[in-house]
């Protein structure tokens, strides 16, 4: 990334930061996953979702969604959303999208705790669609 910035394409140097992130994200992500939960902690929470977005570029978004049950990973609910409907890196607008696939799976067991990665714009477009779904969660918080 430095050198690219250094030779002045910044284009590339870009394109490596984003992916250098993205990286960092799967790396922490694993990170999490790998340690060990307290009993308190598996007692109180069932089941946990967790969402973020990622792009390389604004280019090739997706929607990730990790899942936790009693305080473990189970990995073999996770899911990788591919983003359809919107155009560029807007990470609010995908991760409306993402929730609103999401919610329309009821074979798929309900999280207790919804968590996602970003802030008031992320939280204010996806409470609408958990509100609407809200019958089939057990809580809204």
């Amino acid at each position: 990334m430095a050198v690219a910035a250094k030779a002045g394409e910044y284009e590339a140097a870009a394109r490596y930061r984003d992916q250098i992130r993205a990286l960092t994200h799967v790396r922490d992500m694993s990170l999490l996953t790998r340690e060990a939960a307290p009993q308190e902690f598996i007692n109180v929470f069932g089941r946990i979702e967790g969402y973020d977005i990622s792009n390389i570029g604004g280019e090739h978004a997706v929607g990730s969604m990790v899942v936790f049950e009693d305080g473990l990973p189970k990995k073999a609910a996770y899911r990788i959303f591919h983003i359809k409907e919107v155009q560029g890196a807007n990470d609010v607008a995908s991760l409306s999208e993402v929730i609103s696939r999401r919610v329309k799976h009821d074979e798929w067991k309900r999280p207790d705790i919804v968590l996602i990665d970003g802030g008031r714009g992320q939280l204010n477009a996806v409470m609408p669609i958990f509100a609407h779904a809200v019958g089939k969660c057990r809580s809204l918080v």
